[in-house]
């Protein structure tokens, strides 16, 4: 029985072994916030502890595509333990953008905070109508 046991106890592929652990990077949905402005959307993330040249922004066909790899490694040694810390993971999301000026879009980070301007072209921002009668007209007139 003991025996049946331990084959297939061993049988099992190794959680637990690095080269299984890093295999497979998790895959998460990166959390944004969508501002829509009079004239642009302003699409922010909050990355604490990513660096800049793991981010990548692209625009396309009218989509947004932002993702983040991280593989990070970290040690610390004391006199008596050396530990090491890994961290890595991919987030990404991708947004429909429509009537966005893809030529001038510019993105800022700082302080672990991306911050991506998508201007609107002309054609749909809001454009004030002046509505015309003819009693506008006669007002006009008496003013004058």
């Amino acid at each position: 029985m003991f025996n049946l046991i331990a084959r297939d106890l061993f049988a099992l592929p190794s959680i637990l072994s690095r080269e299984a652990h890093w295999e497979h990077t998790p895959q998460l949905q990166l959390a944004i916030n969508v501002e829509n402005k009079e004239k642009e959307y302003i699409v922010s993330a909050n990355l604490p502890g990513v660096n800049p040249e793991d981010v990548q922004i692209q625009f396309e066909d009218g989509y947004l595509d932002v993702s983040v790899k991280v593989n990070q490694s970290k040690e610390v040694k004391n006199n008596y333990v050396i530990q090491e810390f890994h961290s890595a993971y991919s987030a990404s999301r991708r947004l429909k953008a429509p009537g966005v000026d893809g030529e001038k879009i510019e993105a800022h980070f700082e302080n672990g905070i991306l911050n991506i301007h998508l201007p609107k072209k002309e054609e749909v921002l809001p454009k004030k109508i002046q509505i015309k009668t003819s009693k506008a007209e006669v007002l006009e007139n008496k003013l004058e």
